[in-house]
């Protein structure tokens, strides 16, 4: 009676807080040699969570951008279960590059599911590679590959927009899933990209600085390389020698900046270091007093005035 007393207090508890399910019963597989699976370990709390959590909880609209490798795949597929399970009829979506990256995605909550520290687990009714339903609360999550029509013809409770760089159909998804979950939460998240596959558009991109600078409703996170436990300078400099003879590849999967992360997706035809010098000594606003009498400067931007011996750019449009 104790341990039946115990595990429903736990259960409780669980619902009542995600982060406590996560904790204390989430468990991922340990992987070595290449993606063979030696094993399962519980949740490892990084210090990056708390924000990662908190904006999950918070944030109607998120869109992040991240390095690679930092725990949000598989904190987002413990979030749709963990909601599929407590919340009567959940409905979550996530869309992925391809069926392929979707049907792992439903794996990764499949995973946590079969691992759950439980004597009896709830009951299944669907289990394939585009859907797990429970019977229970009648919660679901559902995967899709992205294509023009990606997700219409259903009401979402969240939907999960992974690795949203990748998608060849980024910018006709949006306006399905936007429509789609019009009341529920809207999470897109992805890397800049990665050795195998180079962005398919820059729609992700636009996005993304669109939310930073406030021209959209989404809420822009930046989650560089060395929010993971471990990643330090010492780190850093041995994976700068690994990706010594891939120009970019370094900044594109362990950015250190967004600017860092986007302009290694670009074959830039100046050299980055020295625009940077340029943006440093120049501001945009300089007021102008000294014109001759009647020029009107109402749309006239200076962002330097000239000096003798240095070339100057003049431009209209």
């Amino acid at each position: 009676m104790e341990h039946i007393r115990n595990l429903a207090e736990e259960l409780v508890k669980a619902r009542q807080s995600f982060p406590y399910f996560l904790r204390r019963h989430v468990f991922l597989p340990v992987r070595e040699d290449g993606d063979d699976t030696r094993g399962v370990q519980p949740w490892d709390w990084w210090p990056v969570h708390d924000s990662m959590v908190e904006d999950l909880e918070r944030q109607p609209r998120l869109c992040v951008l991240k390095a690679r490798q930092i725990s949000w795949s598989s904190l987002l597929a413990a979030y749709h279960l963990w909601s599929a399970m407590f919340q009567p009829n959940y409905l979550g979506g996530v869309i992925s590059a391809g069926q392929t990256e979707a049907s792992e995605f439903l794996d990764k909550c499949r995973f946590i599911y079969d691992h759950l520290p439980w004597e009896s687990r709830p009951t299944l009714t669907q289990n394939n590679s585009e859907i797990i339903e429970l019977a229970a609360s009648g919660g679901s999550v559902r995967a899709f590959p992205s294509t023009p029509k990606a997700s219409r013809g259903f009401t979402f409770s969240r939907m999960v927009i992974d690795e949203a760089a990748f998608h060849p159909w980024a910018e006709a998804n949006y306006a399905a899933y936007s429509g789609a979950a019009e009341r529920g939460q809207i999470i897109i998240v992805s890397s800049a990209g990665d050795a195998e596959r180079q962005v398919v558009n820059d729609w992700f991109q636009r996005h993304w600085l669109a939310a930073r600078e406030g021209r959209n409703t989404y809420k822009a996170r930046f989650d560089g390389y060395d929010v993971r436990p471990g990643r330090d300078a010492a780190w850093y400099e041995r994976q700068r020698q690994l990706f010594s003879n891939r120009p970019g590849q370094l900044e594109r999967e362990y950015p250190r900046t967004p600017e860092e992360a986007f302009r290694s997706m670009l074959a830039p035809r100046f050299a980055p270091a020295a625009v940077d010098a340029m943006r440093d000594q120049s501001s945009l606003g300089i007021v102008v007093d000294d014109l001759p009498d009647g020029v009107d400067a109402r749309y006239l931007q200076v962002w330097a005035k000239p000096r003798p011996g240095l070339g100057y750019v003049a431009y209209t449009d």
